[in-house]
Formats: C-alpha cells, structure tokens, sequence
C-alpha cells in the first residue's frame, strides 16, 4: 500500500470516532435518524416496484381493481416518505444542536486545561484558530454527510438489487467506474484540506487587516495615519493568492467530474439499450423496461451523490482530525497539580536560583534569588524586556517553573494546584481585559462568587473613584460592542480594572504597570488608596516608571532576566549605578 493510501485511511480512521462523539452526546436521537434515513433510502425503490406492477398490470390486460390497489400502496408509500422526511429533519435539527452546543463546550473546557505557553505557541494557536473558525458548520456538514450517505446506500442497494435480479453484470458494469473515480475524489479532498491548512496563518493576518479597518478600537490610528489604502492592499495581495488556489483547484475538480459523468452515462446508455432489446424480443414487459430504465437512473444518481459525500467526508474528516488531536494536546502541569494541600494565606514567597527561558530560545530569567513577605509593599523596576512580568507569570503558575525552585510558605508551589495558588493571588495584568459586558460584570469578575454583592462591588468602585459615574449603576453596560453601551476613556478602563482586582480578597496582590492609563495625580491617588486598602497583605506593583517607586518599602530592580538591586530607594540611588542612571533620566525628562 502506497505511503498516500495509507495516510489517507488514517484520516479516515477518525470518522468512528467522530460517530462516537455524536453518539456522546445524543445517542437517542442519531439512531433515530438513522433509521429513518435508510426507510427513506428504501422508499424510492419500493415505489419504483409498485409503478411497475401497474403498466404490467395496464399492459397485460389484469383486473382493474388490482392496479387501483397498486396505486393505493404507491401512494401511501410517496405519503409516508413525506412524513418521515418531516420528522427526520426536526430529529435532525434537534440532534445537530445539541452535537454544536456539546463541542463548543469540549473546547472551552480543553482551552481551561492549557497553559499559557499553549497559546503564545503560533502551532497551537493556529489549531484552535482553525477549529474555532469551522466549528459552527463542519460538524454540522459531518452529520448531513453521514445521514446523506446512509440514506442513499440504502437506495443505491435496493436500485441495485432490482438490476442484479435480472442481469447481475449490469450491476457490476455500473458500479466499477465510480468505485475508482472514490480513489481520486478522496485525493482531491486532501488537496483542498492542504490548501487550508497552508493558508491557516495568512488567513489569520487577513482577518486581521480587515479588523483593524472595521473596528473602533484601531479605526483612529488608520484614519489619522492614512493606512486605509495601504492595509487593503495588503489583504488584496493575501486574497488574490487564495482565490488563484481556488480556482486552480476547481478547475482540476471540474475536469473530472466531466470525464466521470461522461463514462457513467457511456455506460448507463448501455445497459438501456440491452433491456430496450429485450423488450423487443419479449423476454420483458414494458413495465419491468421502465423499472430497469429508472433504476439504473437512481444507481447513476446515487453513485455521483456518494462520490460527492464521500469526497466530502473526507474533507470534513481532516477537520475533525484536527479536532480530535487539539482534545489530545496534553494539559498544562501546572493545572494538573494535585489538590491536597491547602493554603488559607500566603506569609511568604521565595525564588531560589530560578531560571526561565521561552520555547523560541530567549532567555528570560536568570538565577533569581528573592524573599518576600505578607505587609511588604515591593516595586519591581527595570527597563521592557528586564524579565518582570515572566516573573509574576511564574508565580501565578501561568508559566512552568523550568530552573530552580518557587517556595510558598517555605513549601515547593508545586506541592499545591494552580487553582489553590491563584485563590490566594489577585492580579492586574499590564494587558487587562475590557469585558463588553455590565459594570456588574467588569468588577465582579475579580470573584465571581461576589457578584451579586452590591455592598462589595460599590466598595470597589469608590476605591478607585468613580462612584456616581455610571447612568444604570452596576447594570451599566460597557463598551461599544453591543446595544445601549458606553465608552470609557483608557484610564477609566484601567480604574475599573483594578476595582476588579480589588473585589478579590487576597492575601498578595500584583499590579502589573498600573500607571500605564493613569495621569500622575490619579494614579498617585489609587496608589495610596490602593495601598491602605490592602495594607496587611504583600503589594507587588512592577513598573518601568521610576517615579512610582516612592510608595514602595522595597524595590527589586532586574536587567536582563537578573535582579541587580534590592532595597529602598535611598539606598539604591546611592549605591546602584544603574539605578541611579534610570532615576536620574526619568526625572531629567519630567
């Protein structure tokens, strides 16, 4: 077997699985379709039987109260194709949704379980793309395929069934020619899946062009710098490549299709003009000619319709494919952890000779070495790129410790989960998110637990002042996204942002930039607010701003993934060259 063939049977070694992953969800009711298909497969062919016992009975002179009983089951039988094509489309429908709304949820929950590695990586990042992008209609388009091809085997067998009772060979002489055109369809699915797949990434870029000139967010910067014509440009050049693929592609598969209808007709007209002449010579009747006529029309109809589905299919099953390997990445560690030892607060945090690097090489953490302690309020300084951040990415398990060893209350953070380390850390990350969603929303998020909690979220708000400023209170919808929302200016997002953090009663709280919105005063305000707020807990706020550091009991000062300075600002001014340097340049600019 050639290394093709054998690929091409590993796809679709996927389509049981995906029967089993229909069935997960809705065993009941595929069944039902099931069947339903295969008597509506069937019907064609029992009336085709029924018809022709009429013009024999016509043509033969019989009883005309036989052929009226004829003609009653034919009609019957056209009814109750047309009932069972009613209920098999609401069976179906009801099926489809409850299939889509089960494989969204598988993966929101595998997207819970990975780390944050998984997505700053572009292969996997590109593999959920790629899912998330289909996953609305391919599974949906699997489940027609599957049905559509149950239901026209059923008749291509009957059809066939009524052709090998009078000349088997006709049977054989129909059925060869689209047996080898499957081999070339299926290749041509491959072909097409190829095509997607290569163009996954510049797919992604072009949906990104087409973002930035249709969304209020980037909408200011392309109008004030005139890059309309140039980012359409740029989508032009992805799009015109694609549609020369397309076009490339269907024509191959047009070509194809013409040689293939051509030969089966070829062969159909034979296998008419032999049952023409054996009516002729009275080895048939008129009726069982009409038969045979229709029936090798139905094997011809059914054969180019199971050509199409199976092409189809096998297209539709290197989505699954990827589908299927996206559920089996393996589950961040980190998320995994075992859940057996608790921690009511954190008294304190130690790196021992910690070590990071990411996976495109670049080094982002060396041989750290730092103690801290609940009441401290400590500012992490450094230049963009010192290493801060993927600190705090370590601490929060958003990272895997890879070098050396993080310490929670003098116990390794690996002895606890995830979930137990980060209930006891709240964090304003430097990219937060601005949630198209309530006020209620924005703010409860911090703990969900408390979102209902009036008393608490308003506390929040008027920490960060701005109580009185929202038309419905905390039903207030935000962001210009959906009906009857409001915008917000950047440091109002950002005082929101930290009223969130806030909501979470912690025992470390991370500010991660947390003047990067802010005006000084403000943010000098918050700052203290913020500070007398959580005063009996450990404060880490990072920031390359120096003049923030005054708020600070200790400061941390990285370069390069090291920490070169340690201790309050008097003595860092005096002692650290470096940090002198960036103090002085800060200032010297203001």
């Amino acid at each position: 077997m050639s290394s093709k063939m054998k690929k091409v049977m590993k796809d679709l070694g996927y389509f049981p699985d995906t029967i089993k992953l229909i069935c997960r969800y809705d065993k009941k009711h595929f069944f039902i379709v099931i069947v339903l298909c295969l008597i509506i497969g069937i019907v064609p062919s029992v009336s085709l039987l029924l018809s022709q016992q009429m013009i024999n009975g016509i043509s033969a002179g019989k009883n005309l109260t036989i052929v009226f009983i004829y003609l009653v089951f034919y009609v019957l039988v056209s009814l109750l194709s047309e009932y069972l094509g009613c209920f098999k489309n609401y069976t179906e429908t009801y099926l489809q949704n409850n299939v889509n709304y089960g494989l969204n949820c598988m993966v929101m929950e595998k997207c819970k379980k990975l780390s944050l590695m998984d997505f700053e990586n572009s292969v996997t990042y590109d593999k959920l793309q790629r899912i998330q992008s289909e996953i609305s209609f391919k599974p949906y388009q699997m489940l027609q395929l599957i049905l559509g091809i149950i239901s026209t085997a059923a008749t291509l067998i009957s059809s066939i069934t009524i052709l090998i009772l009078w000349k088997p060979w006709c049977a054989v002489f129909l059925i060869i020619i689209p047996v080898l055109s499957s081999l070339y369809y299926i290749n041509l699915g491959r072909t097409e899946f190829e095509y997607k797949l290569e163009r996954t990434s510049s797919g992604r870029r072009s949906w990104y062009i087409s973002r930035l000139l249709t969304t209020d967010s980037s909408i200011k910067e392309v109008k004030i710098f005139k890059l309309s014509d140039y980012l359409i440009d740029e989508y032009k050049k992805i799009n015109k490549r694609f549609i020369k693929q397309d076009v490339d592609y269907t024509k191959k598969h047009s070509i194809f299709d013409v040689i293939h209808e051509t030969i089966l007709h070829f062969c159909s007209c034979i296998v008419v003009v032999f049952a023409i002449i054996s009516a002729y010579s009275k080895e048939i009747m008129i009726g069982n000619v009409v038969t045979y006529i229709r029936s090798i029309s139905m094997v011809e109809s059914c054969c180019t319709s199971l050509l199409s589905n199976i092409y189809s299919l096998y297209s539709n099953s290197l989505y699954l494919k990827e589908l299927f390997e996206f559920f089996e990445l393996p589950e961040s560690v980190e998320e995994k952890r075992c859940e057996s030892k608790k921690i009511d607060c954190i008294e304190e945090i130690s790196f021992k000779n910690v070590g990071f690097k990411y996976r495109q090489g670049k080094i982002a953490l060396r041989n750290i070495n730092l103690s801290m302690k609940r009441g401290e309020k400590i500012a992490v300084v450094g230049l963009n790129g010192a290493g801060k951040t993927t600190l705090i990415k370590l601490l929060t398990c958003l990272y895997p410790v890879q070098d050396g060893e993080i310490r929670i209350n003098n116990q390794n953070i690996s002895d606890f989960s995830a979930t137990e380390i980060r209930n006891n850390i709240s964090v304003l990350f430097q990219d937060y998110v601005k949630y198209e969603m309530s006020l209620r929303n924005n703010v409860g998020f911090g703990d969900v637990n408390k979102i209902n909690d009036n008393d608490e979220l308003n506390n929040a708000i008027s920490h960060v002042g701005l109580q009185g400023m929202f038309p419905n209170g905390l039903d207030t919808q935000l962001g210009l996204w959906f009906n009857e929302g409001i915008g917000l200016s950047g440091g109002q997002w950002q005082r929101i942002a930290i009223a969130r953090m806030m909501v979470k009663k912690s025992s470390v709280y991370i500010l991660d930039e947390p003047n990067a919105a802010l005006d000084p005063i403000a943010f000098n305000k918050i700052l203290k607010e913020f500070f007398e707020y959580a005063k009996d807990d450990l404060c880490i706020f990072i920031t390359h701003k120096m003049s923030s550091v005054h708020y600070a009991d200790r400061i941390i000062l990285m370069k390069d993934g090291y920490i070169i300075g340690d201790g309050n600002h008097e003595a860092l001014y005096r002692d650290n060259e470096y940090y002198k340097e960036l103090y002085d340049k800060e200032m010297n600019n203001n």
